[in-house]
């Protein structure tokens, strides 16, 4: 019996972790109200509709980046949302949830579109230069994705925790 791993079950697996990361994310999110979105721990913090926001960005950032061509949210968003830009306290100053959720859902959709195409022969193809630190390969890139996705689902619910919420299992 070969000890390999065929490239679809990998292709899969990468999938698969980078839907239960997003799914975990979105469960987190959903659970709070309009209201609660716009919560900042300690006034500092990431907000759930920044980070909602964030995550849609990064997906179409990352994207463009790999397919060599133009973002496909609005310019204005990714002014919002990009890493390192400071989330507002004023709702107006977003769009809906329900857009920014929307997002979110089509440039995960387009992300898995991404590695299922991936063929065995890219796996361990350097992806562009800005995303070295992020991660160096092709095949690495959607664990490092769903990554982080978790790392702000920690954010998520560092806010409910603030609100007194229960933690939530999936």
């Amino acid at each position: 019996m070969q000890n390999t791993v065929k490239q679809s079950s990998l292709i899969e697996l990468a999938v698969n972790r980078m839907a239960w990361a997003r799914g975990f994310t979105d469960s987190l999110i959903e659970s709070l109200s309009d209201e609660q979105v716009m919560v900042r721990p300690d006034g500092k913090a990431n907000h759930a509709i920044w980070i909602t926001g964030h995550l849609a960005s990064t997906d179409d950032f990352i994207l463009s980046l790999l397919n060599e061509s133009q973002m496909t949210l609005p310019e204005s968003w990714h002014d919002l949302f990009k890493s390192g830009s400071k989330p507002q306290d004023d709702p107006a100053v977003y769009p809906s949830r329900r857009e920014i959720r929307e997002a979110c859902t089509s440039m995960r959709e387009r992300m898995i579109e991404w590695v299922r195409s991936l063929e065995e022969s890219q796996f361990n193809d350097p992806t562009p230069e800005t995303l070295q630190p992020f991660a160096d390969t092709k095949l690495g890139l959607p664990f490092t994705i769903a990554a982080h996705d978790l790392f702000h689902a920690g954010q998520v619910a560092a806010v409910r925790s603030c609100l007194g919420m229960d933690p939530l299992h999936r």
